[in-house]
């Protein structure tokens, strides 16, 4: 009986022990699966990325990665403006991962999918989800000042006022401050260009200095100056996505540099010149930006130069 009870613990002991190491091989597996799909998003090869995190997901079945393949899986579909297939992601964490670490950035990036699809109306209701649960963290300012964007691609400039208003009041120091100063100087003088344009009627009362040559010329230069205001719109909106794009990207990387300890050195060396390369660009997108926006300024100046005239009859 004794011996017996020896074989059967010999084999309960063996079966469980290799149980065990198949267990770790299994978890190794994954980890390794993962940091290749990891190091291809930081690299920017999000397609390849893509597959990896996918292979990981669904033929692996990998239990331990799910949500971190959820939120990469949506990045990476978000950089190559798949938007539909980012929402996916982004709602499955949002609403299955409600502890994970990722639920936060989801939510966001949720709002900022809806709204790059141009469903404007959902997009403020996630916006306005992220704020009422998230109001001290990172993207609460961004949440705000996109929420405002949505509601001028609506028409609806009083309500884009108020939110980047309270973008400034909430957040002064925020990373979307100076956007939301601007939106407001845009929202201002086209409220004055339109009320001056409202009063206008071009009588010969208020043109008594021109002749109809002239008059003819100012209406052409005032629609050329209003066609190039749209295209530094267009402008302007295309490098703020991309700007809060890559802050979403450098956010994540210094993540990923931060990661596992046992990472080597050159595999960290990628990451740092990854992240270094990522914020030199940003650097230069925000330059851009800049400029675009003082170009617009001056542009807005002449057309209230014009309207001007126009109001004064010279």
């Amino acid at each position: 009986m004794l011996k017996r009870m020896g074989v059967y613990l010999c084999v309960f002991f063996c079966v469980f022990v290799n149980a065990g190491l198949i267990h770790a091989v299994d978890k190794s597996i994954e980890k390794a699966q993962f940091f290749l799909a990891e190091e291809l998003f930081s690299s920017g090869r999000y397609r390849e990325a893509i597959e990896e995190f996918e292979r990981l997901l669904f033929e692996m079945h990998t239990e331990t990665y799910t949500a971190d393949c959820r939120y990469f899986l949506g990045n990476s579909h978000l950089s190559l403006g798949e938007y539909k297939k980012a929402e996916e992601h982004f709602t499955l964490i949002v609403h299955k991962y409600r502890e994970s670490a990722y639920h936060g950035p989801s939510l966001y990036l949720l709002g900022r999918s809806k709204y790059l699809q141009k469903r404007y109306s959902d997009s403020i209701r996630v916006f306005d989800s992220y704020v009422g649960r998230y109001p001290l963290q990172e993207y609460a300012d961004n949440s705000l000042y996109w929420k405002g964007e949505a509601f001028l691609d609506m028409n609806e400039r009083e309500p884009a006022k108020k939110t980047f208003e309270e973008v400034l009041r909430r957040y002064p120091k925020g990373n979307k401050a100076d956007a939301a100063r601007f939106k407001l100087r845009l929202i201002e003088l086209e409220d004055r260009l339109e009320a001056q344009e409202a009063q206008k009627s071009l009588p010969e009362a208020h043109v008594s200095g021109m002749n109809e040559e002239q008059i003819v010329l100012l209406r052409e230069e005032n629609e050329k100056l209003r066609q190039k205001q749209a295209q530094l719109l267009d402008e302007i909106e295309d490098l703020n996505n991309t700007i809060d794009q890559m802050n979403t990207e450098l956010r994540t990387l210094r993540e990923i540099g931060t990661g596992e300890p046992e990472d080597n050195e050159q595999k960290f060396q990628k990451k740092v010149q990854a992240l270094a390369f990522r914020e030199n660009l940003l650097r230069i997108k925000e330059d851009a930006l800049r400029q675009k926006e003082s170009e617009l300024k001056k542009l807005y100046e002449n057309l209230r130069e014009i309207a001007a005239e126009f109001m004064n009859g010279r």
